[in-house]
């Protein structure tokens, strides 16, 4: 999200879709702040992106996700997708989540189209 320049093109809103990436990073990390793989990753983060590095700073936490997303795909254009996060039972430093059509969109047949 924050090392990849193709990713502002691929996300609508990509400010916002990884302003709300880093808030749920940040709520995880909190729990595994002495993991040294996370720290370099975070110092890691901080160097390579300006973005990162200003937000870190905001402090913003986020919990497990649920919203929509809209992804510019370069072949099928514009979808609009729902997601929910789920904390997995037995493993709860993981999160599944699963991506739906958002009703009333063409998204469902644009990736039907795919099959």
């Amino acid at each position: 999200m924050f090392t990849w320049k193709d990713y502002q093109q691929l996300f609508i809103h990509w400010e916002y879709t990884a302003r709300s990436l880093l808030a749920q990073f940040r709520g995880f990390y909190g729990k595994y702040t002495n993991d040294p793989w996370l720290n370099s990753l975070t110092e890691k983060l901080m160097k390579t992106s300006n973005e990162f590095k200003t937000w870190w700073a905001e402090h913003d936490v986020d919990g497990i996700p649920d919203g929509n997303k809209e992804i510019n795909h370069s072949e099928l254009g514009v979808l609009q997708l729902n997601y929910t996060g789920l904390l997995l039972a037995e493993k709860q430093n993981m999160i599944l989540t699963v991506f739906t059509p958002k009703p009333g969109t063409e998204t469902d047949e644009k990736l039907n189209g795919l099959l």
